[in-house]
């Protein structure tokens, strides 16, 4: 019984301030689109990508931002719902048809490329001047 009476029920509003004050800092960027910017994958093969990046009055952002990666045999161009979340936050957003499928070139071959072509974007992406090296990924 005496175990019982020791334990505290923490309340949500118990949460450090710090937690809760963070979004209060993190500037509201605007979104500027590039699309079906061309990757070129080891074989040649071009991979179309819209990239999503940060803008302050119109202007491109200068400097380095994580990205977030999405590949899609869905289309690139559908929907773009996760990109009006991340992109005002701080990241730069980059959505691939991945090899075979609407603006991308080559030929789909379900899973068989996927590897390979994720591994040449990644790398390209580490390569840009507004990438700084870190790379998420949502989508299956």
């Amino acid at each position: 019984m005496a175990a019982d009476r020791s334990r505290q029920h923490v309340q949500p509003t118990d949460a450090p301030a710090a937690a809760t004050n963070t979004t209060q800092s993190i500037p509201k960027y605007e979104i500027v689109v590039f699309k079906d910017v061309m990757v070129p994958m080891r074989d040649g093969v071009r991979l179309a990508c819209n990239i999503y990046r940060p803008a302050l009055n119109g202007k491109l952002v200068e400097g380095k931002f994580p990205v977030i990666l999405e590949r899609t045999p869905y289309s690139k161009d559908a929907d773009e719902y996760w990109t009006t979340v991340f992109v005002p936050l701080g990241y730069v957003a980059v959505r691939q048809d991945v090899r075979g499928r609407f603006n991308s070139e080559g030929t789909w071959r379900f899973f068989r490329d996927d590897s390979n072509c994720a591994y040449d974007t990644a790398k390209w992406i580490g390569q840009q001047p507004w990438s700084d090296g870190g790379i998420g990924t949502v989508g299956g």
